[in-house]
């Protein structure tokens, strides 16, 4: 009984399982015939309607438009803007608007034709309403009204004129909206900062612009177009990313500080071109980088970033580096005497000359010029090229390997990181080289035959007053995003140690004695102590007609000579004007570093002794308003003498150095002429000028030297004057 119950127990098992593959079977079946049936469809819409999905894929895909993201900002060190992208409008008018009727519109016209005559000024009133009178006739739903492109306040005037101000439905108004790249300070830095291709989604083309693109573009959104209550909107699908802001090493004030006194030192002597870059000694920033170009007006503009990619020969600077090679490897000594003769020194194949030679009329060496018997440390002060040739020579002449090869170890050859594009790297030539010669090591030990960027020049002299740390220098400090940095930048160590400490020690002395005894000593300040060297250098030398020669002249230093804060550059290419009583370069490096100095609260002020003390100076004062100058000279106990009517509101001063006296002598301004404001301040100037009801322009600081309208002239109110200030 119990093996039947089993087999009746196994039977319906077996029937079970059975009836459960059957039903999976079918379930696999089912699934099988699905997916035949979807891949047979996925085959008849490619094959059969696969140009019609196409099409409408393309359509679809012209309804969506690409939105394009705000470009990130680019600030200077204390976050002003340096570089903005702005909105700008121009308008059109929808003559086929619904709401447009033709009784609002002829009620409108008038008063629309003066509003917009008035605004624009290219068109009279009838113009305007014979164009706007067109307009509607052509009934076109996109005309323009005028060329011109708009800011922000001027598009919200124009959205106030009559008819304008109703509703886009009813007036017809609307625009045409495109952004523009806008530079707050000018010209100021601008080739570092760069630009942008006209198409502004191509980006940057130059500067911090092209360099940092990436950072500044952002990403762009899509967005579709839908109507709704008969209007059409853009709904983004894809909301664009906004650019981030790159927040630069630039000090906007040192930059303007940096960029003027290049200008009025190459305006006085005419040059062709010129840079000028501040560096930030132990941090590597670049706080100011001018360049300038002479125009074909003859005005000058920054075409080209001549610091960053200028391959020139440095000249004299040059000699630093060659003396720093001979000290360190224990070869010379800055006492040791070498004999530069008359200034000329003569081979069979060539000559050196420096710059104090003195020939006659028949072209024959006199015994006029030369610094004769020098010490290695005078070759420098002098700046003697036959000095530290025959030192070279002395050490390196027959290893000239050696003395390369020491140059390269310093790493004055390698190429940094700078975030400027297009930067040029050094080029210092080996025995190896194509056209090394035996005089190549002696020109090469001043500057002939390398040719450095002057920014790689100014990193090497800061290394030397980082106490031998030659660090890149550093234009970006970080990226951010709502004020937040995303990512912060770091100047690359180039060489942790140009030289011994005993070598850079003797280093920093001859730098701050050129100052004192030699080259440098025009350019000293009366209120710190500059450490540098200058440079001449002469320029197409190898043309056989010299009035097709030139000069490069350059001064590379550092200040607080003992507590050095700041490294600067400025290199001046091919002056017409010669001063006679100095370099440019140098006029233009003291007044960056005065200026600098002068507004830095945090670098040490160190009072130097006054060897004229017990003696009484009269300093020189401006010319200006009589009353508030004796009480300036009074409140100081400066002692002055009166002439003329004691009475008079204005008067000019001057020093009498015999007497120790200042004298003031009563000035006459009349109210119908141009008065003379030379020899005044800005303030006193603009004063005077402003209230005969002239328009000033001022360029430069200090004392006014030269005003546009000649004084005396009769004035014509409302008439621009220009007033030049100089120190």
């Amino acid at each position: 009984m119990a093996d039947s119950e089993e087999n009746i127990s196994g039977k319906d098992q077996l029937q079970m399982k059975r009836k459960v593959m059957k039903r999976y079977s079918w379930i696999y079946v089912c699934i099988s015939v699905m997916f035949v049936v979807v891949l047979l469809k996925a085959c008849y819409i490619i094959v059969v309607q696969g140009s019609v999905w196409r099409e409408l894929g393309q359509r679809n895909k012209a309804d969506s438009l690409i939105v394009q993201p705000n470009r990130g900002n680019i600030l200077d060190c204390n976050g002003k803007l340096m570089a903005s992208t702005i909105p700008v409008y121009r308008l059109y008018m929808d003559f086929s608007a619904n709401g447009l009727t033709d009784e609002l519109f002829r009620s409108k016209v008038d008063s629309l034709s003066l509003c917009l005559a008035r605004f624009y000024g290219d068109r009279s009133a009838a113009d305007f309403k014979r164009l706007l009178l067109h307009g509607r006739q052509t009934r076109s739903r996109w005309f323009r009204i005028d060329d011109k492109m708009l800011n922000y306040t001027q598009y919200k005037q124009v959205k106030q004129f009559p008819l304008f101000r109703l509703s886009p439905n009813k007036s017809g108004m609307c625009w045409e909206t495109k952004v523009m790249r806008e530079k707050p300070f000018g010209v100021l830095a601008s080739r570092t900062i760069g630009n942008i291709f006209a198409d502004a989604e191509r980006g940057g083309y130059c500067g911090l612009e092209k360099g940092f693109d990436d950072f500044l573009a952002g990403k762009p959104g899509l967005a579709r177009r839908e109507k709704k209550a008969g209007r059409y909107l853009l709904v983004n699908e894809v909301d664009p990313e906004d650019g981030l802001d790159v927040m630069t090493t630039i000090d906007i004030n040192m930059q303007d500080i940096t960029e003027d006194a290049l200008y009025r030192w190459m305006d006085r002597t005419e040059a062709e071109r010129g840079c000028a870059v501040v560096m930030e000694v132990n941090t590597g920033e670049v706080k100011a980088i001018a360049n300038l170009q002479r125009t074909k007006d003859g005005q000058y503009a920054e075409t080209e970033n001549f610091a960053v990619n200028s391959l020139t020969e440095p000249g004299s600077t040059f000699k630093t580096a060659s003396v720093m090679v001979a000290l360190d490897d224990g070869k010379a000594d800055t006492s040791e005497i070498f004999d530069t003769g008359f200034g000329e020194w003569r081979e069979r194949d060539w000559r050196m000359t420096d710059h104090n030679v003195v020939y006659d009329a028949a072209g024959n060496l006199t015994n006029k010029g030369g610094f004769h018997n020098i010490s290695l440390a005078q070759a420098i002060w002098y700046s003697s090229n036959i000095g530290i040739a025959k030192m070279v020579q002395k050490y390196y002449g027959d290893k000239p390997w050696d003395f390369v090869n020491r140059l390269y170890d310093m790493k004055l050859n390698q190429p940094m990181n700078i975030s400027i594009p297009g930067y040029a790297t050094p080029i210092i030539k080996n025995p190896d080289s194509k056209g090394w010669t035996s005089a190549s090591l002696l020109w090469m030990s001043f500057g002939y035959g390398v040719q450095i960027p002057p920014i790689y020049t100014l990193a090497f002299y800061n290394g030397i007053a980082n106490d031998g740390k030659m660090i890149s220098p550093l234009f970006v400090k970080a990226v951010c995003k709502n004020g937040n940095s995303v990512q912060t930048f770091s100047p690359d160590v180039v060489n942790s140690s140009l030289c011994s400490q005993s070598t850079l020690d003797k280093i920093h002395q001859m730098l701050k004695d050129v100052m004192v005894h030699g080259t440098g000593f025009p350019f000293k300040s009366d209120n710190f102590e500059i450490a540098g060297k200058t440079g001449t250098a002469q320029t197409n030398y190898w043309e056989k007609d010299k009035s097709k020669r030139s000069h490069q002249l350059s001064f590379c230093g550092y200040f607080p000579a003992d507590k050095p804060q700041y490294s600067c550059i400025v290199v001046i290419w091919h002056p017409h004007q010669s001063l006679g009583w100095g370099s440019p370069s140098g006029f233009a490096f003291r007044d960056i570093a005065e200026r600098i100095y002068a507004r830095s609260p945090h670098i040490e002020r160190v009072m130097k002794e006054d060897d004229t003390q017990g003696h009484l100076l009269i300093p020189t004062s401006l010319d200006g308003q009589r009353e508030p100058l004796e009480n300036v000279l009074d409140e100081l106990d400066i002692p002055y003498m009166l002439s003329g009517d004691e009475k008079a509101q204005w008067a000019s001063t001057s020093a009498d150095r015999q007497l120790n006296k200042i004298q003031v002598s009563s000035r006459t301004v009349g109210m119908t002429t141009v008065p003379s404001v030379t020899g005044m301040g800005a303030k006193d100037a603009v004063y005077l000028l402003e209230s005969r009801g002239l328009r000033v322009q001022m360029n430069g600081y200090g004392r006014v030297v030269q005003q546009s309208i000649p004084a005396y002239s009769a004035i014509r109110r409302g008439e621009v004057i220009g007033i030049q200030l100089r120190p």
